[in-house]
């Protein structure tokens, strides 16, 4: 569904933008300068929407700078960066139904299953980079979910991936599971894992990308059910972190410019281990090499890397 909606977007962005390169080739333009001023208009867009998010989430505090000049070029730096990175979530997220699904699952002796959960207002498309780095790193057994319904409650979503891993055991018992998360994904998982008992939670290792542990004024912007049970002080929020069951076993990956996360710290839960790095943004999290060697270790039983 989610799928659809951003195709029609881009259908409608490039038909626009198409309209646009005609419009400045009728006046006589260049066809270098028709197409320069889409590329400037397609990013554009999201540029200023990226330098919205971060303004309203303060990360201009949380920059590893010091001096006028050299701030600002920092921001400007981690601007583009998470620019570039959001656009291409935005055309991977467009494209995922296209791609062919993976083959059925190997012997269990063949190490763990990572099981990717997106964020919020996402689908599996935004793993797209990761997993490109942890299979050149010779990682195998990967699995995506995306959650359903895409406007709906986090408990709903934690159903969706309840019978994800169902499925999951079904084609290769036995098997220690790795579940990965970003964002919302995080909340997604830990009420899943709030649900098991002892022995099935004691078999699974979580490490949330960005997660609002403890809830982001960001989430105000957002719609649906989701959105609000991450708003800063829900009841909801409350709920899950006064049980130790949602816990566990757990690595949270964190960024102190996060322009979805806001504060930023709100990335770390108390008792599980942090790994804070400094200068990327929220979807660059997705494919930074701290990142891909929390994974690797995960996957080796050993513990996550201390970045600060």
């Amino acid at each position: 569904m989610l799928a659809a909606w951003l195709a029609i977007l881009l259908t409608a962005e490039l038909a626009a933008l198409g309209l646009f390169a005609a419009s400045m080739l009728g006046r006589g333009c260049a066809v270098g300068a028709a197409i320069g001023a889409c590329i400037g208009l397609a990013l554009g867009w999201r540029a200023a929407l990226v330098g919205f998010l971060m303004g309203a989430a303060r990360v201009h505090h949380r920059l590893d700078a010091t001096g006028g000049v050299s701030r600002l070029l920092a921001w400007v730096v981690l601007w583009a960066r998470e620019t570039i990175a959001m656009a291409t979530a935005y055309l991977a997220m467009t494209f995922e139904p296209l791609r062919r699904r993976p083959p059925a699952l190997v012997q269990p002796r063949d190490g763990p299953v990572i099981l990717m959960v997106h964020g919020w207002f996402c689908n599996a498309g935004v793993w797209r980079p990761l997993i490109r780095r942890l299979r050149r790193s010779g990682v195998r057994n990967i699995r995506t979910v995306t959650l359903r319904p895409v406007l709906g409650s986090i408990d709903a979503m934690a159903t969706a991936l309840d019978l994800a891993v169902s499925r999951l055991h079904a084609t290769g018992p036995g098997r220690r599971l790795v579940v990965v998360t970003h964002s919302m994904g995080g909340l997604v998982a830990r009420r899943w894992l709030q649900q098991l008992d002892a022995a099935a939670g004691g078999s699974v290792t979580l490490i949330t990308i960005g997660c609002p542990h403890t809830g982001t004024r960001i989430a105000r912007l957002g719609l649906g059910a989701a959105a609000r049970q991450m708003r800063l002080g829900s009841a909801w929020l409350a709920d899950l972190n006064a049980d130790e069951r949602a816990r566990g076993k757990i690595t949270c990956i964190a960024s102190r410019v996060d322009s979805f996360i806001a504060p930023q710290e709100n990335a770390q839960l108390p008792g599980a281990q942090a790994v804070v790095v400094p200068a990327v943004g929220h979807f660059g999290l997705l494919a930074t090499g701290v990142t891909v060697r929390c994974v690797i270790d995960a996957c080796r039983g050993a513990g996550a890397p201390r970045v600060s």
